[in-house]
């Protein structure tokens, strides 16, 4: 929702597109970066989502590292709100628990999957590619059209839209502010407990293919070989 600011140095594209106030170069820098570093948790998390989809099984994901990460992730969500953290801060903690709920329905539904090619099926395709260019593009330049135009319409009439939704003040609600550290702090804990599982999963998972390679391979020379003339 297009919105004005109280302070006269805001940024009226932003206030424009995402209904934040941003105020001075400081503030356009970090607003940006956080955009950025939403962008690339999303990156980092779709492959491995993409590929659990499309090969039907998930064995190297924990349990242990699953349930730790969901948990510590909703600890973050709870505990932005509660604190009233940044806007770009709030959408990641958001994104974070969305990819978690994946991984966990993923690894507990293909948890009996059978094993299939991956080099088939997980190669980009150039259809598949052309739709994440075509919604990266449309998202853009949505974003862009929509900035540049309300930045146009806060600049000619300001006055005739209402005021951004500030954060609230946390100063007289001492329990809030309590609590919502607590549940922070009690995050870091269940993302350090999540490692050691995720590391034994994937070692587990790495000596079973070598086992089935080196049995493949004792196989093959126990076979006679063809008599040459």
């Amino acid at each position: 929702m297009v919105c004005r600011c109280s302070s006269g140095d805001y940024n009226k594209f932003i206030s424009g597109v995402f209904g934040e106030c941003v105020s001075g170069a400081k503030g356009v820098v970090s607003f940006i970066f956080g955009w950025i570093s939403i962008c690339c948790w999303i990156v980092a998390y779709f492959p491995q989502v993409r590929m659990n989809f499309l090969l039907k099984r998930s064995e190297a994901m924990s349990v242990v590292f699953l349930l730790c990460w969901i948990f510590g992730d909703s600890f973050n969500l709870v505990s932005c709100y509660m604190l009233n953290q940044l806007f770009t801060q709030q959408i990641l903690s958001i994104i974070f628990v969305a990819f978690d709920v994946v991984l966990v329905f993923q690894h507990f539904f293909y948890l009996k999957a059978k094993n299939q090619s991956e080099s088939l099926l997980t190669k980009f395709r150039v259809a598949e590619s052309l739709v994440y260019a075509f919604l990266a593009a449309t998202v853009v330049n949505n974003i862009l059209w929509g900035g540049f135009y309300n930045q146009f319409g806060l600049g000619l009439k300001e006055m005739t839209y209402s005021l951004c939704k500030t954060p609230k003040e946390l100063g007289k609600k001492l329990a809030q502010y309590i609590v919502g550290n607590v549940i922070a702090y009690g995050s870091i804990p269940l993302y350090l407990a999540s490692r050691p599982g995720q590391i034994g999963s994937r070692a587990v998972v790495h000596l079973r293919q070598n086992g089935q390679v080196q049995m493949h391979q004792e196989r093959s020379t126990r076979l006679p070989q063809r008599p040459t003339e």
